[in-house]
């Protein structure tokens, strides 16, 4: 049945699904994980694809890494599998946040972006300085914050579906969702954007 909830460029995912390929260990998991915002909220905009110049500028030199999820501010963002929390970027000048999780089951590195600020269960706190003792673990479907509001609205000469416009004006607020296949767990020292691949080959069918 089709999804009526999906608003302007998420007409494009069946066309995108098959993009790009899926490390030939995560075979088995193909189309199995959890999407981090729930595929059914209401005017769910899957703004911007992997490998396209990135949605909010539209620069051909940008090259988007993953795929930006316009939803409402404050909307719930869900872990998508069993996962240790690793790293919590508290620094951004924007004042959203980002959230690195390493995936037990996969060795997926997932980078979350955008989120509001201090959003997060407060056990996360102590993973805001890199790498500190101990472990933070967060169960699949768990709570990791929500959708903060992005500071820049999108420029008048950009192309916006007009059904996304209707709903969301020029305002940007967005959920950045990259994976990357790290088998021999997290590293700061690793290079994840070079091993980012098309999230829609890991995440459930809409």
């Amino acid at each position: 049945m089709e999804r009526t909830n999906l608003i302007g460029m998420s007409h494009l995912y069946e066309e995108r699904l098959q993009e790009g390929s899926l490390p030939s260990s995560l075979d088995s998991l193909r189309n199995s994980i959890n999407w981090p915002i729930n595929p059914d909220t209401q005017n769910l905009h899957i703004a911007a694809y992997f490998g396209e110049a990135d949605y909010g500028t539209r620069n051909p030199s940008d090259i988007h890494k993953g795929i930006d999820l316009q939803v409402s501010p404050g909307t719930p963002v869900l872990c998508p599998e069993r996962a240790e929390v690793i790293y919590i970027d508290t620094v951004d000048t924007r004042n959203v946040h980002t959230i690195y999780l390493w995936g037990e089951k996969s060795k997926v590195a997932y980078i979350i972006c955008h989120l509001k600020p201090y959003s997060w269960p407060r056990e996360f706190h102590k993973r805001s300085s890199i790498y500190p003792e101990g472990s933070v673990i967060a169960e699949e479907g768990d709570l990791l914050g929500s959708v903060g509001t992005w500071p820049v609205k999108l420029k008048k000469n950009l192309w916006i579906p007009e059904d996304a416009e209707l709903v969301y004006g020029r305002n940007y607020d967005h959920l950045h969702f990259e994976v990357s296949y790290q088998p021999k767990g997290f590293s700061s020292e690793d290079k994840f954007w070079l091993k980012a691949f098309n999230p829609l080959l890991l995440l459930k069918r809409l």
